[in-house]
């Protein structure tokens, strides 16, 4: 049921720039990117939104046409998979001279205003994601529970 899904799903990869972010340590990330890439189609009411934050070291990319499709079935679903800071696609120290020292926080910060505020979702059907998601996906339900009901 996956694969098929894996070979019908369109893998749609985008940035967006969050402006100068600020970090939760009061430094600022200028000029700051953030990466993602989407499977699927978004529903009239975005009520079928599906975010995987990426794990350090991987590309949103990568994740959304060879990891998602065989761990969930995609169908219905929207799902949002996010570079993570560092990955060299979002804002890193790579590519990005005046890079601050981050924090887990800051990174779910910067998925919660990439979800809120660029593409205008604000709530989550399914929080999905390995390890750095899984730590991600911890400090986005602390930081905003209203978006995980």
């Amino acid at each position: 049921m996956c694969l098929g899904n894996k070979l019908s799903a369109q893998c749609v990869s985008k940035t967006v720039s969050l402006g100068n972010f600020k970090t939760v340590s009061g430094k600022e990330i200028k000029d700051c990117i953030i990466g993602y890439s989407t499977l699927g189609k978004l529903n009239a009411d975005k009520s079928n939104v599906v975010l995987w934050p990426t794990w350090l070291g991987s590309k949103s990319k990568e994740a959304c046409d060879d990891i998602v499709p065989l761990l969930m079935d995609t169908a219905g679903f929207y799902v949002v998979v996010v570079d993570a800071f560092g990955s060299g696609i979002s804002s890193s120290p790579s590519n990005n001279p005046s890079f601050p020292e981050i924090t887990i926080r800051d990174m779910a910060n910067s998925q919660y205003e990439l979800l809120t505020k660029h593409l205008r979702i604000n709530h989550v059907k399914v929080l999905m994601g390995r390890f750095y998601g899984w730590i991600s996906g911890n400090g986005m339900v602390s930081i905003i529970s209203e978006l995980c009901r």
